[in-house]
């Protein structure tokens, strides 16, 4: 089963991931919205375990409706699709918080 997945350096989607590659016949693509270095330490923990596994595959630099991630969803028959990830920066700051700019972002 070919499933795309984003938002799997987050807690649970590091989880659900790691669940789903336990099934030899799923292949995981997860897509991540920046360079592996960008990451924070813990986050970037989770993908350095998750690369270590066979049947995941990374593709770095990429957000949700641009032309690479639409280019990787024409180029491959996605049996599942997890919408894991969302722009949530400052969530807990009311004076922070963008919320139109996060609705934009997440419905790119």
């Amino acid at each position: 089963m070919k499933i795309l997945f984003l938002g799997c350096s987050s807690f649970t989607g590091f989880h659900f991931v790691s669940e789903l590659s336990k099934a030899s016949k799923n292949f995981i693509f997860c897509i991540l919205t920046k360079k592996i270095n960008d990451y924070d330490s813990i986050r970037r923990q989770r993908i350095h375990i998750l690369k270590k596994k066979k049947n995941i595959k990374f593709f770095y630099n990429t957000k949700f409706g641009d032309k690479n991630f639409l280019k990787i969803v024409k180029s491959n028959n996605f049996n599942i699709v997890c919408l894991h990830h969302a722009e949530t920066s400052n969530y807990n700051d009311n004076k922070k918080f963008k919320y139109y700019e996060s609705i934009k972002k997440n419905v790119f």
